[in-house]
């Protein structure tokens, strides 16, 4: 390898430091444009409630996986057998419904029959209403296509849909945003640095 080929840190903090003013008025100006965005991206909230899935008579859940409740809730059946118990004459609130209703997560908290029920909104009562109508008529909606023969799958509620704070939303992660953008101005004050290195002494 030839000594062309090599690096002088040396050399090059000295570049760092006699472009500082660059350097750094890069970095504040990648910092400024993330805080900004971060401001302006649109704030989306979780609401999250709270079931256990309980199976009556002969059947038991250790013979039947979480995961097999969780597809079940996610099929169109279910989605439109909740959304058709929504009262239609709220046409904001119905239109809500059928927007998210695809979205919503379902979570097995492991080695348990608990599941967890996530919704995003727009604002909080927006994320605690889809999540709490679902949850409210998801046993219902389970129910009327029950085909189990030895037992009825039964959906008791832990913990109804939380109201998330309005202070602080689930998205934009602000720190993350902020984070990404010193490291992106960090990384082109050194590759300018870099580049004038290159410049003087080749590389």
């Amino acid at each position: 390898m030839n000594n062309e080929d090599i690096i002088d840190l040396t050399k090059l903090l000295e570049i760092v430091k006699e472009k500082k003013i660059v350097v750094i008025g890069v970095i504040v100006f990648c910092l400024i444009v993330s805080i900004i965005v971060s401001y302006m991206m649109p704030k989306v909230y979780k609401s999250t409630a709270l079931i256990r899935v309980k199976l009556t008579n002969e059947l038991s859940l250790n013979s039947i996986q979480p995961e097999t409740y969780i597809t079940l809730m996610k099929s169109s059946r279910i989605a439109d057998n909740i959304i058709s118990k929504l009262d239609n004459s709220d046409i904001e609130k119905y239109n809500l419904l059928k927007e998210k209703i695809s979205t919503i997560e379902f979570t097995n908290i492991k080695k348990t029959d608990l599941i967890t029920i996530s919704t995003f909104g727009n604002s909080p009562e927006e994320a605690q209403f889809v999540t709490q109508t679902v949850v409210s008529n998801l046993g219902d909606a389970i129910q009327e296509l029950n085909e189990m023969q030895k037992g009825e799958l039964a959906i008791q509620i832990i913990d109804n849909a939380t109201l998330p704070d309005i202070n602080t939303p689930d998205k934009p992660n602000k720190k993350l945003i902020i984070a990404i953008g010193l490291v992106i101005g960090i990384m082109i004050g050194f590759g300018y640095s870099l580049y004038i290195y290159s410049c003087r002494y080749g590389l």
